[in-house]
């Protein structure tokens, strides 16, 4: 009988048995193989079978309502079950153990995400599960995408970005997803860690499930978690000499240029061991702790610690060994940093560790200057600009790319003048000169700048860059600002002026200068390497010490460290806003780099066309004005058809 057509006292006193009844023995684990069913967009949609993932059964189990444990940590990769676990675990609570359940994503906008995905799913999926769960209707506050009313309990969804989520109910079970993607601080209350646990504090036989896929070591709110745990890890054996061990990336191994030999080398017998050979692997696999006798000294016994990598996947889905081989083969090679990281954080499943507080050497960016064979080099497939607005001038730079958003300084101007100067003799209109212009290519012939952005976030005159760009905005020119979180992804989204109309795009300052500093690392030319021509006198000493101006630091609150940021080692760094401008700019036309074979040389128009250009200034359009590109979009070719 489902839940809404129960009458009300009936539902009453059905709720208050439920509450009022013992645990049940039946483990979550023993549950989802019996009731959990996926849905068919999943990656194996059906009947849940924990067979397929051998591992994940007694991280299920721990979350049962007898198990001792009451707090249970994953240090995972990505597409391991570890969510779906959780999800295993709202059925089983919904339908056998009800209470209040609360559920804490990175953000709103990713705890909206899960509900309507995947949990509604398994709602919809599980017969014993909806039966529970109240009916959705209009205005009916019962059923949402963030709150789920079911008897006995509710599950509450909300985002760690949101204090007042964090604070809305007391909950018996908690779970806490993608922790080291939390801010450190939420509304200036604390971390959000510490304050979802408040919500369980007073139930004594609570449960708390911490999972994520590690990140930045300095940050990381999972690696502390999992080392103040009994750090269990689960070991294979050996189908050749049975030995018990934890995989590894170190024992994978593969001939030099053919990763489909890939096997992995036992520890003990030093057989290759095939692939195909892990199911049975996984099926005798065990968790064991991994503290020595002396360090368990001070730590909770009721809390388990679970470390697992992307080795351990089930045999036959996309992340193979030798997928993972080859992969690592492609980011050795071209030693992309950013790359290297995701690899570390999600399939290693370790945090990444950065060199705070290195300071990079102007002068040996200075002293790798070189002469360029032509104006612009052959591998040039796409031009942009940014403009730095001061109080006194304009600097803007102009700069090539080239597949794997290899870089070439192009051009370097600095136009003086008052911002507030808008004559025709002002710096304004000396920077729209300079962006109309055209670059030999020595192959493709004249080239344009695809798209230039401005910063609006002087303060001073950020008004002059909103009159200047609003009539442009839609023939490449657009105003930007940097955003104020330091966690913000790279394309931070996009705003429109209330008064004016501009339409602003805000820039990850941080995450700019996270992948510019660490491929200024570089030493050799290829992906991510930045050239500048000797030949060029803009691109002096000053300018490469702008470039090295800042460096990473923590930050600390009440002793702990809670996130990072760029503090400036000088005053000037223009030539580093530039090359972070820049950077976002290639990056939001959503070209592909390594794909890009548009030919958008100068084009020829006919008599009617160069009246229209002559009309509007010069300008090429194939959009609207304050059409713009999509934040985060990939508007592809239609930015270099102006």
């Amino acid at each position: 009988m489902s839940m809404h057509a129960l009458a009300p006292p009936e539902r009453y006193r059905e709720a208050a048995l439920s509450a009022l009844a013992p645990d049940p023995r039946e483990t979550v684990s023993e549950w989802a193989d019996q009731y959990m069913r996926l849905p068919s967009e999943s990656a194996e949609p059906g009947r849940w079978r924990t067979s397929r993932f051998p591992f994940i059964r007694e991280i299920m189990d721990c979350l049962s309502p007898l198990h001792p444990i009451r707090e249970v940590v994953l240090m995972k990769p990505i597409q391991l079950a570890g969510t779906s676990a959780g999800i295993c675990w709202m059925g089983h609570t919904i339908h056998r153990a009800p209470c209040n359940m609360l559920i804490v994503e990175p953000t709103v906008d990713l705890a909206k995400k899960l509900s309507k995905q995947r949990v509604d799913s398994m709602v919809e999926l599980v017969p014993e599960v909806q039966a529970r769960v109240k009916e959705r209707k209009a205005r009916d506050a019962g059923n949402t995408t963030f709150e789920k009313e079911y008897l006995g309990g509710r599950l509450v969804f909300t985002g760690a970005n949101s204090g007042v989520g964090l604070r809305f109910m007391s909950a018996k079970n908690l779970m806490l997803d993608e922790v080291d993607a939390y801010p450190a601080s939420v509304d200036d209350e604390g971390a959000p860690v510490d304050l979802a646990e408040r919500r369980v504090a007073t139930f004594p036989r609570h449960k708390i499930f911490k999972l994520s896929t590690p990140l930045k070591k300095e940050t990381s709110v999972i690696e502390p978690e999992y080392l103040d745990s009994d750090q269990r890890k689960y070991f294979v054996p050996c189908p050749f000499c049975a030995h018990g061990q934890v995989l590894t990336w170190a024992g994978l191994k593969w001939p030099t240029g053919k990763p489909e030999l890939v096997g992995y080398e036992c520890e003990q017998c030093h057989q290759l061991i095939p692939e195909y050979k892990k199911p049975t692997m996984l099926e005798q696999g065990q968790w064991l702790s991994t503290l020595a006798v002396g360090d368990w000294a001070g730590l909770s016994s009721r809390k388990a610690g679970f470390w697992i990598n992307i080795l351990y996947q089930p045999y036959g889905m996309v992340q193979s060994w030798s997928y993972l081989a080859r992969e690592w083969t492609d980011i050795a090679h071209t030693k992309n940093l950013e790359k290297m990281q995701a690899f570390v954080n999600t399939y290693w499943a370790e945090t990444w560790e950065e060199k705070l507080g290195d300071k990079l050497d102007y002068k040996d960016l200075w002293n790798r200057r070189e002469i360029y064979p032509a104006p612009v080099p052959q591998e040039v497939k796409v031009i942009t600009a940014f403009a730095d607005v001061q109080h006194d001038r304009i600097e803007a730079e102009a700069r090539g790319w080239g597949p794997g958003k290899e870089s070439w300084g192009l051009g370097l101007r600095v136009f003086l003048g008052s911002p507030a100067d808008l004559t025709v003799d002002g710096p304004w209109a000396k920077l729209e000169q300079w962006f109309q212009q055209r670059f030999e290519h020595p192959v493709l012939g004249p080239l344009r700048i695809m798209l230039m952005g401005i910063d609006s976030g002087d303060g001073n005159y950020t008004k002059e860059v909103y009159d200047f760009v609003r009539p442009r905005q839609g023939h490449g020119i657009i105003a930007t600002k940097g955003s104020n979180q330091p966690t913000a992804h790279l394309l931070a989204g996009r705003g429109k002026h209330k008064e004016t109309g501009t339409l602003i795009y805000s820039i990850g300052t941080d995450a700019a200068k996270d992948s510019i500093y660490a491929n200024l690392k570089l030493t050799e030319p290829g992906p991510g390497y930045f050239h500048w021509p000797q030949q060029s006198g803009a691109y002096d000493e000053e300018y490469f010490q702008q470039v090295c101006a800042e460096a990473k630091v923590s930050v600390k609150k009440l002793g702990r460290i809670v996130g990072t940021k760029y503090k400036k080692l000088r005053d000037r760094n223009e030539g580093l806003d530039l090359l972070v401008g820049n950077w976002f700019i290639v990056e939001l036309t959503g070209v592909d780099l390594n794909q890009y074979t548009f030919d958008y040389r100068e084009p020829q128009p006919n008599a009617q066309q160069r009246a229209q250009q002559a009309d509007r200034g010069g300008w090429i359009r194939t959009r609207e004005p304050g059409g713009g590109p999509r934040a985060g979009g990939r508007s592809g070719s239609r930015w270099m058809k102006r």
